[in-house]
């Protein structure tokens, strides 16, 4: 009888041993599961999160880009530089972010497919082309700014010389005319046979000399109230005719101080020209640049909505997969 007794007390010990090992089996089981859902969820909750929120910060930068549109309409040099300057700290910010979306962390993300058959570490390197090309750009907004300081310093320094030249010029016009009208009466013959096919009749002599005072007149309006539109487009061109064209009568100027008032509007006239051409040339360079800039960032709000769109569709589906292999593991 006591045998018997030992025998089932060690029966009940070896199913009390077994039990305990299947129980230590499953538990680690459990364990291991929980741990490899734990992966799971890093991955997706912490991995992923952190490309995203520096995504959207990259978004956020890109967005503040599109206040270069503004420069065109800003009518002060400063405040342009300033507003560069803002632009610039923005692609100094993407091209930070980019380095952080390229570690290595993230290759697995890197791996993901977006449109035409790119994958989004293509994309991370197409942004940095793009950023690398708005930083050039916004350069040479700051160069243009630069040199368009420089040439409006110089423009109003030669502004005030030329407009008290046109005055003394517009004074002495009635004055010029009856001078050089009166040497032309007085050569007589001689005139009347060199030019005897230009200036038949005094009033066609009047005429053409104050019409060719008011192409002056014309030019000088154009440099000081027209800068930096088309209007001075072609005031060098029309420069040119009208000093040809007034040739006729400088050759009967016989007073020397007539003469020198002419030649110091003349002479103004052709510095204020070529700086008021300079800053109109560089205007239309800093338009084209600005244009340049709000093209190269509407391709790069392109490619980072792209991203954005795999990343987050990414994110949705390893989410629900967590949660599936949640729910498989309970039952």
């Amino acid at each position: 009888m006591k045998n018997i007794q030992i025998t089932i007390n060690k029966k009940l010990l070896s199913v009390f041993l077994i039990n305990s090992f299947v129980t230590i089996i499953i538990t680690g089981l459990v364990i291991q599961s929980f741990i490899g859902i734990s992966h799971s969820i890093k991955f997706n909750s912490k991995i992923i999160s952190i490309f995203k929120s520096n995504l959207d910060y990259l978004r956020l930068e890109q967005e503040k880009l599109k206040k270069s549109k503004s420069l065109q309409d800003i009518d002060s040099n400063e405040k342009q530089k300033e507003s560069t300057n803002t632009l610039i700290d923005s692609v100094n910010k993407i091209d930070e972010l980019i380095k952080q979306l390229s570690v290595e962390k993230y290759r697995q993300i890197h791996k993901l497919v977006i449109k035409d058959d790119k994958d989004v570490n293509s994309g991370i390197k197409e942004i940095g082309i793009i950023n690398h090309n708005l930083v050039l750009g916004l350069n040479k907004i700051n160069k243009v700014l630069a040199d368009l300081d420089h040439v409006d310093t110089n423009i109003k320094k030669q502004t005030p010389a030329l407009i008290s030249a046109f005055k003394k010029f517009d004074k002495s016009k009635d004055k010029i005319y009856g001078r050089i009208f009166m040497m032309r009466s007085l050569s007589g013959s001689v005139t009347e046979s060199v030019d005897s096919a230009k200036v038949k009749k005094r009033g066609e002599f009047k005429e053409r000399f104050f019409r060719v005072f008011q192409d002056y007149k014309s030019i000088y309006n154009s440099l000081i109230e027209s800068r930096g539109t088309a209007n001075v487009a072609d005031v060098k061109k029309r420069y040119k005719k009208s000093h040809q064209e007034f040739d006729e009568f400088y050759k009967l100027f016989k007073v020397d101080v007539y003469k020198k008032t002419y030649n110091n509007f003349t002479n103004s006239l052709t510095q204020n020209i070529d700086l008021v051409l300079k800053e109109y040339s560089l205007l239309k360079d800093l338009n084209f640049n600005i244009n340049e800039i709000n093209n190269n960032n509407t391709t790069l709000g392109s490619t980072i909505e792209n991203l954005g769109e795999v990343v987050n569709t990414e994110y949705d589906k390893s989410s629900d997969d967590v949660v599936s292999e949640a729910q498989q593991f309970v039952w």
